[in-house]
């Protein structure tokens, strides 16, 4: 069943970075907080949030009107309590919104974690140790700072690795030995950790040795989320035919 993806940024609301709009293949749709969080949206709902993403609040409202011969004044009622809903779950913002303050503090904690990606990387020689601190990072770096300002933070700490020259059966013999080791690892971790925490944690330490895994962020019908890790076609310490369900909505290099 196809799944229909949607970023979209109208003139006065858009989707925060972290927020997908799915259409499903029944016509009915979810947003989807890439934290993990699925929030379902009705055939009507959808129409109307693409007809506002694509435009403005007024076309929308009279799309709508003239779609479901409704007046537009019960129209723009409704469409205003819709998008409050939307905007105090954080799945919807204001265009030109300003939020400096919670942007100040994404920074700080962004750069806090990068210190500590470098420092694990420069300070620790053993494998153990340093698998210890990534999956503690990810853990922690993954909640304080959502998914997407996580993975951009990550990507500025391997940004400058050399690329390894390693032949193809030998990248897909170490992306199966870190993806067995971390699995391995992860059962006996003390902390919750889930799918997203074992994936960036696999593509950092292949960035590490200096290869070019991706982190694919997959969902499936009607309401399932994955990530993994993907290098030359392994799935680094996940099951193949389990990611092979998903359809994946988001990759990061």
């Amino acid at each position: 069943m196809s799944i229909q993806v949607f970023r979209g940024a109208g003139n006065e609301y858009q989707l925060p970075p972290n927020v997908i709009l799915l259409r499903l293949p029944d016509g009915t749709g979810q947003l989807l907080d890439l934290d993990g969080e699925f929030h379902a949206l009705s055939n009507t709902a959808v129409e109307m949030l693409h007809d506002i993403l694509d435009g403005d609040t007024t076309s929308a409202a009279n799309k709508s009107a003239l779609r479901y011969s409704v007046p537009l004044s019960v129209v723009r009622e409704d469409l205003d309590s819709f998008l409050r809903d939307l905007t105090e779950k954080g799945l919807i913002r204001r265009s030109h919104g300003s939020s400096r303050p919670a942007r100040r503090r994404s920074a700080i904690l962004s750069r806090i974690v990068l210190a500590s990606l470098r420092a694990t990387h420069a300070r620790t020689r053993s494998i153990n140790i340093r698998m210890a601190a990534l999956m503690t990072l990810s853990y922690v770096s993954v909640r304080m700072l959502g998914w997407p300002r996580a993975v951009a933070t990550w990507q500025a700490c391997y940004r400058e690795r050399p690329t390894s020259a390693d032949t193809a059966p030998d990248r897909r013999r170490l992306a199966g030995f870190i993806g067995e080791t971390i699995r391995r690892f992860r059962a006996h971790y003390p902390l919750p950790l889930d799918c997203k925490d074992q994936a960036l944690c696999s593509w950092a330490l292949l960035r590490d040795q200096g290869l070019r895994p991706t982190l694919v962020v997959g969902v499936a019908y009607p309401v399932a989320f994955h990530c993994w890790c993907e290098l030359d076609g392994v799935f680094v310490g996940d099951d193949e035919y389990t990611c092979r369900n998903y359809t994946p909505v988001a990759r990061y290099a």
